[in-house]
This record gives structure tokens, C-alpha cells and sequence, in this order.
């Protein structure tokens, strides 16, 4: 039969030693440990995420605008302004913007339709 305190020490112990496999230590603060890296803000990867949606987002417009053409893609995009209000903001994530228009085309050029 085995001591619950035997089995936690060597579950602590086995703890410790994989948290030094992976390079971690256990230095109280203010001895001669070389400082711990601060880690990067939780607002990055948010950030990250919505550039990467727009980027996306960008993308789905110029390769939409390649495939219907850019009279038909104005044509839906003018039927959307009209609509009500979710229409019109529909419109306006939706309008042609300068980057759209690059994607568009460097997507025609890859595709041989420009």
C-alpha cells in the first residue's frame, strides 16, 4: 500500500523535472537567475486575427469582382446602396476599394483573363 505523501512528492518531483526538459526553472525573484522574457500582449493576436479577416475578406471581393466582371460587380454593388439599411452597409464593405482592385488584378493576370 502505498503513502498519499510519497505519491504527491513524486508527482510534484515528476513535475518539476519536465518543467526543466522544457527549459523552465524555478528561481526565486531577485537572485541571480537571468530575468524571464515578458511575454507579447494579448492584443496581437487579436489584431493578427482581424487583419488576416480583411486580408481574406479583400480576397473574396477581388476574386468575386474577376468573376462576374467589374460592370455586373458595380451594377450589384449600386442594387445594394439602395436597399435598406443593412443593404446599404452590405454596399459599403463591399465597394471596390484600391486593394480589391490590386488582388483583382494580379488574380485576372494568374488566371490569363487580363
Amino acid at each position: 500500500m502505498s503513502d498519499p505523501n510519497i505519491d504527491e512528492f513524486y508527482g510534484r518531483v515528476a513535475r518539476i523535472e519536465r518543467a526543466h526538459a522544457h527549459g523552465r526553472s524555478f528561481v526565486a525573484a531577485g537572485t541571480l537567475a537571468p530575468p524571464e522574457r515578458r511575454r507579447a500582449g494579448r492584443v496581437w493576436p487579436v489584431a493578427r486575427s482581424l487583419i488576416a479577416v480583411a486580408l481574406l475578406f479583400t480576397l473574396f471581393k477581388a476574386a468575386l469582382l474577376v468573376q462576374i466582371g467589374a460592370g455586373a460587380y458595380e451594377a450589384k454593388v449600386a442594387s445594394l446602396a439602395t436597399g435598406g439599411t443593412v443593404d446599404r452597409l452590405g454596399a459599403v464593405l463591399m465597394a471596390a476599394d484600391p486593394l480589391t482592385l490590386a488582388f483583382a488584378g494580379g488574380i485576372a493576370r494568374a488566371a490569363g483573363t487580363f
